[in-house]
């Protein structure tokens, strides 16, 4: 509960910081870092909670990231593997097929002579 309420005060004190930057700053991002460096000396304390929930956050997302990615590689290594198979089997089904084709085209070469054969009677 004690983080919440300090997540809490922390917001409050940005809005209130937010609520009192100058209204013709000449330049607003200079304006919010001074905010920003307000805040910073008001809480070293809350800063740092946020600063570790941050990165506790940013750690939790890569390894979400990082466990998306290591299953696409697992899913990509094993559709690799299949494929290699594959091809391996298409590979000793080409060397059965050209043993296959001398033979069926002399069969066929005889059967085309004796078709002439039998039509010039």
């Amino acid at each position: 509960m004690t983080f919440l309420r300090l997540l809490n005060q922390y917001l409050a004190a940005t809005l209130i910081g937010l609520c009192t930057l100058p209204i013709y700053a000449a330049e607003p991002a200079q304006a919010l870092g001074s905010v920003k460096t307000t805040a910073e000396k008001e809480s070293p304390a809350k800063n740092s909670e946020t600063s570790m929930l941050d990165q506790f956050r940013a750690a939790t997302r890569q390894a979400d990231v990082l466990k998306i990615y290591y299953q696409h590689i697992k899913d990509q290594i094993k559709s690799q593997s299949e494929e290699k198979l594959s091809l391996e089997k298409q590979l000793k089904d080409i060397e059965v097929t050209q043993q296959e084709v001398l033979p069926l085209i002399l069969r066929m070469l005889a059967s085309l002579d004796k078709f002439v054969q039998m039509d010039l009677r």
